[in-house]
């Protein structure tokens, strides 16, 4: 059961952060018994908490994440924020306070989470990353595909969050991005953390699996073509038009018989409708009047 309770304001720039971090609103759960690392037993709470009810302060350490800034630098093993969570769920709580640990003296990176991962992984697939040049791959090789960069093909051994934290962007940066607020970030991290990313990432797993059913139902419009008036909208620096070599041709020859709009958008990367809004509507509401005046 999930009740919701009153919006909270997150508070920036201060020692003491909150992982919950504000949203349009925020939940507490009922509580669930299992075993969670650096807490005795495996029961649920027996007192259960209150709406709103805050935890204690308390520190979160990743070594391998986030190697501490002093050589030596005192680390809690099993206490990131992954193992935090599966303790507020234990105890029925959704907010708490986080002091950054002195092993990490001012750097505060590691009690952000959820936030400074989607932070990283927004701007490492935006233009706003300036090493985001894509351009046609010759063919589905090695050599070929070794020019993506990581955020579509992965280091051996690296997860996604490994993989996108060295792109963080700088302070300066942050404060630069107009179309993607420290607030917005906030939602992402705390709806995610929330229901997790198993939902959002079955669409992938139904893409891109075995299961016969759905490979069934994929397959029965298998040669068909799109015949009715269509348009590519997409960034000038997303990696995405050309990760499959050929496929954007494809579209634009046969996939689409009546394609009457191709759109690489200066200043967008993957998120065009985002990093440029307003040629994204532009384009639309054009498209939208031609097609009906000639119709």
């Amino acid at each position: 059961m999930i009740r919701p309770i009153a919006r909270r304001t997150f508070i920036k720039g201060a020692s003491m952060l909150a992982l919950a971090a504000s949203t349009s609103r925020m939940y507490v759960r009922d509580s669930f018994a299992q075993q969670v690392p650096n807490s005795t037993g495996a029961e649920p709470a027996k007192l259960k908490a209150p709406p709103g009810a805050c935890d204690c302060h308390h520190h979160i350490y990743d070594a391998v994440r986030f190697p501490p800034a002093t050589p030596g630098g005192r680390i809690i093993p099993d206490a990131r924020v992954e193992e935090f969570r599966l303790l507020q769920r234990r105890i029925g709580t959704s907010r708490n306070i986080v002091v950054t640990p002195s092993a990490y003296v001012t750097d505060n990176r590691v009690t952000l989470g959820l936030h400074a991962f989607f932070r990283a992984y927004y701007h490492y697939k935006s233009a706003d990353w300036k090493g985001n040049k894509p351009h046609p791959l010759k063919a589905r090789t090695a050599a070929e595909m070794a020019q993506i960069p990581t955020y579509y093909v992965m280091e051996r051994d690296k997860g996604m969050a490994e993989t996108v934290a060295p792109f963080m962007p700088s302070a300066a940066e942050i404060a630069a991005c107009k179309w993607l607020t420290e607030v917005e970030v906030d939602v992402y991290a705390s709806e995610y953390a929330r229901t997790q990313f198993t939902g959002a990432l079955q669409g992938y797993r139904v893409r891109r699996g075995s299961d016969p059913k759905s490979l069934a139902e994929m397959r029965t419009f298998s040669g068909r073509s799109i015949d009715v008036p269509s348009m590519f909208v997409g960034g000038k620096s997303d990696w995405g038009v050309y990760q499959t070599p050929g496929a954007v041709d494809r579209m634009r020859t046969s996939a689409c018989t009546r394609m009457v709009g191709f759109h690489l958008l200066e200043g967008a990367g993957h998120w065009v409708q985002q990093e440029q809004p307003e040629q994204v509507s532009r384009l639309l509401m054009e498209f939208l009047r031609s097609e009906r005046s000639s119709g």
